[in-house]
This record gives C-alpha cells, sequence and structure tokens, in this order.
C-alpha cells in the first residue's frame, strides 16, 4: 500500500509535490519573507533573545557548557550583554570529538533531531545533531532565496552540476521529477569527448537556470570555450559549497551569458549561512539563520574594515547546541549595509576560505588560495583542472591534469610556474607537476589546496 502511495505522488504534476511539503517549511518560507522586512531595531531585538535563550538553555542543558562556563564564573541568568556574550568561551570541533556525548542536550530523546555529517575536506568527517525543524529551515531558506533571485524552485527547470555521480548507471544525466532538476554526473565536464552529449541533453531541456559547484561550472566553461561549441545560456546561476574567485565568475558569466550569477557560503553545521549582495561581491550573514562573530588571533571581535578574522557560529539548534563555534573559515570585515531584502545581514567584504586553504610564502606570511585560485590566466588555457599542495613553507606544487590532445611542453610548464610565481609576487617557489587525477572530497567538491602545514602557526 505505502509504495502504491509513493508512486501515485511521483507522478502528481511538479506544483502539486512542491506543496506537499510539511508546514513547518512553509513556516520558515513565510518567516524569511516577514524578516526580511524588519527594521534594524527589530532584528537586533529578535536575534538577542534568541541567543540569551540558547546560552541559558546550554547552560542547563548541555554538560560541555555547563563546564566551560563554570570556569569563567558563568552562572544561570548572567548574560545581559553582548560584551558578556563576548567573553564567554570559544568551543572547537576538538572539543566536541574529545567527549560527543558531552556536548548533547540531556533532553535530545525528546527533541526530534537528525544527524549531519561535515564533508571532510580536510579531516575525516565529523558527526553532528541539528533540530529536525533546522534542516526543514534550511531548504525553506534556500527557496526563500532562490526566489529573490527569480528561480522557483520546483517550477522553473534546473540544471545541476552539484557532484552527483550518475555514470555508474550507464548515463551521464538523470531527470529529478521531484525537483525539476537535470542532475548532470560532474566527473565527465572536464573531458571534452563528453562535452556533446553534455550539450545536446542541456539544450533539449531548455533550463533558464543552473546550480553548480564553482569549480565544475567553470571547467565546463572551459571546454566549450576549447571546442568553439556555443554554449547554452542562463539567465541565472546558483554557485555554492566551495570557494568562488572574481575571475571565474566573470568567466562563467560571459560564457553563459547569466543575467544574475551569485553563491553562498554555509556549511555542513546549519550554524550560519552568507548570501552574496545583489549590487557587488560582498557577503552577508543572516541573523535570523544564526548569529555570527568575526575574532582576531587573541579572540578579539574583528570590526575595522580590511582586517581579516576567523568566523564564529552560533547556531539557532538545541539537540546540540554551537555557541561561538570555530568554524575555521576566515573573512574580512565591511561596514556595508544594503537597501533591499538582505538590509538586516552583516556584511564582510569577503570570505577568503578555510583555515588550511591558506599559502605560507617564504617569510611565513599568509596568502589566501583566492589570490590565486580562480585566476584564469592565459598559461592555463591548455590544463584541463588543477590542483595546489604544500608541503614547505615557500614551496607550492601545481598539480595539473593534461589535455589529451595537447601536452605540455617544458616552455608551458614554465610559463604556468612563472605567471603563478608573479601572481604570489615570487615569495613562493612554484613547481609545476602533471598528473592524472584530482582529489576531490567524498561529496566531489574540489579541494583546491592540500594544505600539510599547520596554518594556525603562522596566524
Amino acid at each position: 500500500m505505502k509504495e502504491r502511495i509513493k508512486k501515485t505522488i511521483k507522478n502528481f504534476p511538479i506544483p502539486l509535490i512542491l506543496y506537499t511539503r510539511p508546514p513547518v517549511f512553509w513556516k520558515y518560507v513565510k518567516f524569511f519573507y516577514d524578516s526580511s522586512q524588519w527594521s534594524d531595531e527589530e532584528m537586533k531585538d529578535w536575534e538577542w533573545k534568541r541567543v540569551r535563550e540558547l546560552v541559558d538553555y546550554a547552560y542547563q542543558h548541555v554538560p560541555l557548557y555547563r563546564r566551560i562556563y563554570n570556569q569563567v564564573g558563568y552562572n544561570l541568568g548572567d548574560l545581559n550583554s553582548w560584551k558578556d556574550f563576548d567573553n564567554l568561551p570559544i568551543i572547537s570541533k576538538e572539543m566536541i570529538k574529545a567527549d560527543y556525548s558531552m556536548a548533547l542536550s540531556d533532553e535530545i530523546e525528546k527533541i526530534k533531531y537528525m544527524e549531519v555529517y561535515t564533508g571532510g575536506s580536510i579531516n575525516i568527517p565529523m558527526r553532528y545533531c541539528v533540530d529536525r525543524n533546522i534542516y526543514y529551515r534550511e531548504w525553506a531558506f534556500y527557496y526563500f532565496f532562490w526566489k529573490m533571485q527569480g528561480y522557483h524552485w520546483g517550477k522553473d527547470r534546473c540544471v545541476i552540476l552539484r557532484g552527483h555521480k550518475i555514470a555508474d548507471k550507464g548515463t551521464i544525466y538523470q531527470y529529478d521529477k521531484f525537483n525539476n532538476w537535470l542532475l548532470l554526473d560532474s566527473d565527465y565536464v572536464t573531458k571534452g569527448q563528453y562535452l556533446k552529449a553534455y550539450d545536446q541533453v542541456i539544450k533539449e531541456f531548455k533550463a533558464r537556470v543552473i546550480q553548480a559547484y564553482p569549480s565544475s561550472l567553470y571547467n565546463f566553461a572551459r571546454q566549450y570555450v576549447i571546442s568553439g561549441v556555443k554554449a547554452p545560456q542562463f539567465d541565472v546561476v546558483l554557485l555554492g559549497s566551495e570557494n568562488t574567485y572574481s575571475e571565474q565568475l566573470k568567466f562563467i558569466k560571459d560564457v553563459f551569458g547569466a543575467t544574475i550569477v551569485t553563491y553562498n557560503y554555509g556549511h555542513s553545521e546549519e550554524a550560519i549561512i552568507a548570501t552574496k549582495y545583489q549590487t557587488n561581491e560582498k557577503m552577508g550573514f543572516w541573523p535570523v539563520y544564526g548569529h555570527v562573530d568575526l575574532v582576531d588571533k587573541n579572540n578579539c571581535l574583528v570590526k575595522e574594515t580590511n582586517k581579516i578574522g576567523e568566523l564564529l557560529a552560533t547556531g539557532y539548534t538545541k539537540s546540540m547546541p554551537l555557541i561561538k563555534y570555530r568554524t575555521n573559515d576566515f573573512a574580512e570585515f565591511s561596514n556595508y549595509k544594503s537597501n533591499d531584502y538582505m538590509k538586516n545581514c552583516v556584511s564582510v567584504e569577503k570570505i577568503e576560505g578555510r583555515l588550511q586553504e591558506f599559502v605560507v610564502t617564504k617569510d611565513n606570511r599568509l596568502v589566501s588560495i583566492c589570490t590565486i585560485g580562480g585566476a584564469h590566466i592565459a598559461e592555463l588555457n591548455f590544463v584541463y583542472d588543477l590542483q595546489y599542495e604544500q608541503m614547505e613553507a615557500g614551496k607550492l606544487k601545481i598539480k595539473v591534469i593534461e589535455n589529451p590532445k595537447h601536452k605540455l611542453s617544458d616552455n608551458e610548464k614554465n610559463a604556468i610556474k612563472n605567471a603563478l610565481e608573479k601572481k604570489l609576487e615570487y615569495k613562493v617557489e612554484c613547481e609545476v607537476q602533471v598528473v592524472e587525477e584530482i582529489k576531490r572530497t567524498v561529496r566531489n567538491k574540489k579541494v583546491m589546496i592540500i594544505q600539510h602545514l599547520d596554518i594556525r602557526k603562522y596566524l
């Protein structure tokens, strides 16, 4: 009986399927619309009440917080200002790993929760718990944000290039009727011999929107330029889950003729989220999703422009609260304020990347991979894909996959080496190495740099 019901639901028209989502989903959608219209004072008041409630809850019900808060003399009800909050201890992944059970609420059996795992791009994936309503909040937020970009999820057709592995089923694409998505296998977009097959199915699907990992779509765009084939045109390009680079964004926009190219920052723990502003490349964090702080190496708040700090996340889940949680991601402070639906967001100039996505120079300075990661330079025209690896300060290995029809000459390898050393102001010695494969995460995301150095030693 259940199987027959499932089969019937799958055959429903797309709009009807969309509206069968649970009430909590639509409640959050409405909340995001309504809160985007709040005044600055209303937003600050809501955020403060939510954070204060969470801190008191964690002190009462989570052993980890009760222990570390007692160590600094905090007692229940002591949180009376943001200054009090700033003085609370910071937690880390290592603290949670050390004793997972101590980080759980003693009411977890009463709370509807779900287990989530980080992607494991640098370390072994970590396990977390989030309240089940937070899962629906996540998708409700994307529904809201995408609609603000002109994409109606479920109703509009959309091409997806986000790490799906489909080739083992004997095809490079699959139709997801529930979401009205055309799923593409990402493993073959760098291989020119598959371009014709991808191109045909995309153009037949006639979508005006594409969602993708930035690295996958950038490499796909390069295949169109190399082949001379006219690329499909999209009105909206939605990027996420990886770092984005200005030069790559411009290239993607030009190749696919997009009017809107936008992106977001998030993490598996679902504690904070940021989206690109409509009129510039700055990013805004949404207080109604989670509270964000930016701190320097001394754990002091960063409130000056052009200063870089680490993002601390405070989510609103109770099954495993994350309060002042180190994300290992870094951003540059901004005091920008928009006048649109993102007017209450906390802005950053740019997100520099994860802790291990920095290059250490000869003089022990840190250079964000953003500086070179998206460089669209002529010397790389015959390279299908690349990845950086650092084992020693001041030295960087560039692993490249060649075009099978164009093997790199020694002169071309030297040109790549010289171009990247110039980009790094000659403070890093580069070595080009041809490889057969580029390492990706378990979720098929691009790892731009494999960093073996402990970056915190150079902060």
